[in-house]
């Protein structure tokens, strides 16, 4: 028997090829106020030594991420569903090696001027934005850097700059 063209179906108003998704998509327009807002690259380089040598790559990604919020530094996100901080890093090393040459490049919102210094918490600032300057970066990521890691330098490259990948001629371990 032929279902009745009044008779609702169990699927009505709804695609069944239509993939289901866990959690409501980001608005539109908080992603377009996010999207072009100005940012910055930073090189930093640091050294890994003691207990921090035992963390793994992965962890260390994570630990960055946690680095940069800790020093109130606004990291760019990436676009799309799910945005994740614009971090890149340096060939992995294993396992319990230390290292005094680690490179990350990290991408950084500009930070909006008050009362003459960059803003240390400017989520909800409005304002015109300029870039923080390395020697800021480098001692708000100095003050909060927990044992094992150094941030030994950190320097301003442009957004077209070759990856660290594209960087990296060979390993030395």
């Amino acid at each position: 028997m032929l279902p009745s063209a009044t008779a609702p179906t169990p699927l009505a108003g709804m695609n069944p090829r239509r993939k289901r998704t866990r959690g409501a998509p980001c608005a539109p327009e908080a992603r377009a106020a996010t999207a072009d807002l100005p940012r910055h690259r930073y090189r930093v380089r640091f050294a890994k030594r003691g207990r921090a040598r035992f963390l793994g790559h992965l962890d260390l990604g994570r630990l960055w991420a946690r680095i940069f919020r800790r020093a109130e530094l606004e990291l760019a996100m990436s676009r799309g569903f799910s945005p994740k901080p614009r971090i890149a890093f340096g060939p992995a090393l294993g396992l319990g090696v230390p290292s005094l040459g680690e490179v990350i490049d990290v991408d950084l919102e500009h930070a909006p001027i008050v009362d003459g210094r960059h803003a240390r918490v400017f989520r909800d600032q409005v304002g015109a934005r300029v870039a923080v300057p390395a020697a800021e970066v480098a001692a708000r990521l100095a003050e909060v850097c927990p044992d094992g890691l150094q941030v030994t330098r950190v320097e301003e490259i442009a957004i077209t700059a070759p990856g660290l990948g594209r960087l990296a001629g060979a390993i030395d371990l």
